[in-house]
């Protein structure tokens, strides 16, 4: 799987990051803005948890499904196998479509789109004669959105998107770049090429023809209390200990256990393999105190055998937030989507956490 193509600056930071920071009471000066390169780096340098990964091998009833299976009948090649992620821009929603923007040589003059909480945008109609090949291929093929909505596309565009001030980009001296340009957006923010989508509404899409994309639904647990017994074991592991312990030796005048208690939050998500009924759980334990501080971040993944609940992957973790469990390639194993402390805006993650498509729109503000 490739993953998709984002423009990567030297510090980008995603507004929810700068905005929950805000609130803690540490902000920037003016003069602070005069620097945003050097804030952004020093701020990224936080002292981090490093504990072991704890990896129990599947246990051999694991299924090995093909989602293929479960796909529409495949009457031609899809355009491409690639998810792409779908973001709302100007009231409509977009699908990020695996085509490379170079390769576009020619499009409408391009709208500056001002959004809410600092984020901008341009959009660059494409004509037909503006098309290469690869894009073409994409007109009026079906696309599945989240795994249960099909939507056709026909209307395409180039769009750049980039939140933040332009102060605080690198080559900006007394405020030298006070506002978005288009010429400015296109320079420093991530560019992709689009399909618009009718009426569905989501965060990822796949072409109809490709093997599906198979979304576990999460599901009531208020009897089998799967989630609370998956909670229990990752805490009593030892990649919980060591998260602990590290903390433990960063407060040496405080209480460190109250600390870890009363400040990490535990997210936990229930989901069903609706191919199988096999049920899967993901825990995420996180708390990040301040901006630069100590970060709790670990991370379980556990599934049903019979009656008896299986530990799958015990990790640390560098994530922001986990939404959902997906599977993309079929092996009965879900990837995880979510996103991450600083980037990506969203991201899908193999069972290593390890990023394995991504969507990044390149933030410049204030870090702390």
């Amino acid at each position: 799987m490739h993953i998709i193509a984002a423009m990567h600056l030297r510090e980008p930071f995603p507004l929810r990051t700068y905005l929950g920071l805000s609130l803690l009471g540490i902000g920037c000066g003016f003069a602070g803005a005069l620097s945003g390169a050097t804030l952004a780096s020093a701020a990224n340098h936080r002292v981090g948890v490093s504990v072991p990964v704890v990896e129990v091998a599947l246990p051999p009833e694991t299924p090995n499904i093909s989602s293929s299976a479960s796909a529409p009948r495949e009457a031609a090649p899809a355009p491409s196998r690639q998810v792409g992620f779908v973001f709302e821009l100007d009231n409509t929603q977009w699908m990020i479509l695996d085509v490379d923007p170079a390769t576009i040589e020619h499009h409408r003059a391009p709208k500056l789109i001002a959004q809410k909480d600092y984020a901008y945008a341009t959009i660059a109609g494409l004509r037909e004669r503006d098309q290469p090949a690869a894009l073409r291929a994409w007109r009026n093929t079906q696309v599945i959105v989240d795994g249960s909505c099909t939507d056709t596309v026909r209307d395409f565009a180039l769009i750049s998107q980039i939140s933040g001030e332009p102060v605080y980009a690198e080559d900006a001296t007394d405020n030298s770049l006070g506002h978005w340009t288009v010429a400015t957006i296109a320079e420093h923010g991530l560019t992709v090429v689009a399909a618009r989508l009718d009426h569905c509404a989501g965060t990822y899409a796949r072409a109809a023809t490709a093997p599906a994309a198979v979304p576990f639904p999460a599901v009531d647990d208020d009897e089998l209390l799967l989630g609370q017994r998956a909670k229990t074991m990752l805490m009593k592991s030892h990649v919980a200990t060591e998260a602990r312990a590290a903390l433990r030796a960063q407060f040496v005048e405080q209480s460190p256990d109250t600390a870890f208690d009363n400040v990490t939050e535990v997210l936990t998500i229930v989901a069903r393999d609706p191919r199988t009924n096999t049920m899967w759980v993901s825990v995420h334990a996180h708390a990040d105190f301040s901006c630069g501080g100590p970060q709790v971040n670990f991370w379980g993944l556990y599934r049903t055998s019979g009656d008896e609940l299986v530990m799958v992957r015990e990790q640390p973790a560098d994530l922001q937030q986990i939404d959902a469990l997906v599977d993309l390639d079929g092996d009965g194993i879900p990837e995880i989507l979510g996103s991450g402390w600083i980037s990506p805006t969203e991201a899908f993650y193999d069972q290593t956490l390890a990023p394995i498509a991504s969507y990044e729109v390149p933030f410049f503000g204030c870090p702390c």
